[in-house]
């Protein structure tokens, strides 16, 4: 693909770009995250690891004040939180690892797919430069692999999910042919659904029709497989925190309407231009399952503009599929390009400095805008840390949005979060009476009887996004007013009164 001296090396190639790309990536994750911002999903990994850290066996759950489990006592967390107990480290060090172990999951995923997917031993290069580069736009959020998300969701569960469903779907493929592929199917299956159940569906699907329309496999590898996939799945069912099944049946949400901003035209853009030229390949046959499963996320996606809020989630698995499809025609013309160019050298020299320049001004401007915007952020942790040290844990407090997130990685309790959580069969409730006691138009008796009547004597805002008339409010009926960093501490009464 690259001239001679270059078919001997791909896979030396491609560790090298894993090193250079995913391992810059894991170090920029890794790096300063409690100077995160208030309202990302790794103060409730951050706190989920300390509840499990302070009782593995029995812990409370991380975020209310009840005997309810979490989803996040989840295997990797578990496995976290016992080296926090033997190590004596903390879980912003597991964190800090898992950084680490997702990117390098995500390579061995992406070489496993793409080497037992595409003939070409230059496809895992290419498919892994097209998943971090081949948007439209670079979008950040929870279960993106665009190279910008990466940088921000590395330790996250969700972003684990991403390597472990490619190397499923390689793993199935095999075992197609190979039937002793399915004792590393089922495992592999079963942690999936107990990590991050959304995630394992998103990886499950592909997986299905992988197993119902890829070319090579006798009836009897397919219903083998089948079953393996099964067995996975309640093997999930036996996890002692939670039934990852049962959770799915009980989303237990809040007032959530989160994600909104993936239904704008642009981040439409982001996901099918360049990725839908990958659609040319779809009809062929090894592209079946890939087909079907861009089908099923894109119709998924489309749900989430009639109301099914958790459709925006399937944005990134939708381009994903296109993604592949573009690897697909990168890895068939890109040779027959390079063939026809090599009495021109002029040509070849300009492809690669095109394709240097393309990979390498973003990712430079990526890391160098992440390193300038640390330095504008405060500690959101030793902030929320300070302002309610002196409160008990059990003792329920309550914050606004873009403060929660801190407080809980405190330790602390509140009286709601403002994201579903599966498990917490009154969240809905809980979150009510939390948009009451922020709620500006409540008159302050009432507020107060409110307060007195739920046990809530603090309330914790963020100084930055909660309104100034609200604020106002909190003072005139409050006894005392703290503030730390961009957070505001509101004691409204004393519970001995």
């Amino acid at each position: 693909m690259f001239g001679s001296g270059w078919h001997s090396n791909p896979d030396k190639v491609y560790l090298a770009a894993v090193l250079l790309l995913l391992g810059s990536v894991a170090v920029v994750g890794a790096t300063n995250m409690q100077l995160e911002p208030p309202n990302t999903d790794l103060w409730q990994h951050a706190a989920s690891l300390r509840a499990l850290s302070a009782d593995l066996l029995n812990p409370a759950n991380p975020f209310v004040v009840s005997p309810e489990t979490s989803r996040h006592f989840q295997p990797f967390w578990v496995v976290g939180s016992f080296a926090m107990q033997t190590l004596g480290i903390t879980e912003w060090h597991v964190l800090a690892g898992f950084s680490f172990l997702s990117m390098g999951l995500l390579a061995v995923g992406v070489y496993s797919f793409a080497r037992v997917f595409f003939a070409s031993r230059w496809a895992p290069l290419t498919l892994l430069f097209v998943l971090l580069y081949g948007w439209g736009l670079q979008p950040t959020h929870t279960g993106i692999h665009a190279i910008t998300s990466l940088t921000r969701t590395g330790p996250y569960p969700a972003t684990l999910m991403i390597g472990a469903g490619f190397l499923l779907w390689a793993w199935v493929i095999r075992a197609l042919d190979d039937p002793s592929y399915n004792w590393r199917v089922l495992p592999l299956t079963a942690v999936m659904l107990t990590t991050h159940q959304l995630g394992a569906v998103i990886g499950f699907v592909p997986a299905i029709l992988f197993v119902a329309f890829w070319p090579n496999g006798a009836l009897r590898a397919r219903i083998f497989v089948t079953v393996t996939l099964g067995l996975g799945v309640m093997a999930a069912m036996l996890w002692p925190y939670h039934n990852p099944i049962a959770l799915m049946l009980q989303p237990g949400h809040s007032d959530w309407d989160g994600g909104e901003v993936f239904r704008q035209p642009i981040y439409l853009m982001a996901a099918f231009f360049p990725a839908i030229i990958g659609l040319s390949q779809f009809r062929k046959r090894s592209f079946r399952p890939v087909l079907c499963s861009f089908l099923f996320f894109t119709c998924v996606y489309a749900s989430s503009f009639w109301g099914v809020t958790i459709g925006v989630r399937f944005h990134a698995p939708m381009a994903l599929m296109m993604q592949i499809g573009l690897a697909g025609v990168i890895v068939k013309y890109f040779p027959v390009f390079w063939k026809k160019a090599t009495t021109l050298r002029l040509y070849q020299v300009s492809a690669a400095l095109l394709c240097i320049v393309l990979i390498a001004v973003p990712t430079v401007r990526i890391f160098v805008d992440e390193i300038l915007v640390m330095k504008t952020r405060a500690n959101q942790l030793e902030a929320a840390q300070e302002l309610t040290n002196d409160i008990p844990n059990d003792q329920a407090i309550v914050a606004s949005e873009f403060a929660v997130w801190p407080v809980v990685a405190t330790g602390q309790r509140v009286l709601s979060i403002p994201w579903p959580e599966p498990g917490i069969h009154d969240l809905r409730d809980r979150q009510k009476i939390t948009n009451a006691l922020l709620d500006p138009v409540i008159s302050a008796q009432d507020r107060l009887a409110l307060a007195r009547e739920h046990g809530i004597r603090t309330i914790v805002v963020s100084a930055r996004y909660f309104p100034a008339h609200g604020q106002q409010m909190l003072n005139a009926i409050s006894d005392t007013r703290r503030e730390n960093g961009e957070f505001i501490r509101f004691d409204l009464f004393d519970l001995q009164q």
